[in-house]
């Protein structure tokens, strides 16, 4: 995949729901993307991506991404991350931590969002 995708520059969405991604696959992923400049939704519900495969999209992502879906994945939000940068940011039926709220307020006052 990560040697497909830089060949695929015109891409604009990407949906890759429900193929057991985990935090390697988000790391492979992240590189194969680096290049497609016109990708601007990518779909990557049902999978096993956690808090620590959140924050490499967050930070890896090229930022012309608005659009992350990351339903029924393994996300609790339990630490601060810049998730603002996504226009649309789809965390339905996440197991999120009590401390999400907290998160997500502190993502909206932040100045880098």
């Amino acid at each position: 995949l990560s040697a497909v995708l830089p060949q695929m520059t015109a891409l604009n969405e990407l949906n890759l729901g429900g193929n057991l991604i985990g935090n390697d696959g988000v790391e492979v992923l992240i590189r194969g993307l680096a290049d497609c400049n016109h990708l601007h939704s990518l779909r990557l519900y049902d999978n096993r991506i956690d808090d620590d495969g959140l924050e490499m999209l967050v930070q890896g992502l090229p930022v012309i991404i608005d659009t992350l879906d990351l339903t029924k994945n393994e996300i609790t939000l339990a630490r601060q991350l810049p998730l603002l940068r996504f226009k649309v940011l789809d965390l339905l039926f996440n197991d999120l931590s009590p401390d999400s709220p907290r998160v997500i307020a502190a993502s909206l006052t932040n100045p880098e969002c």
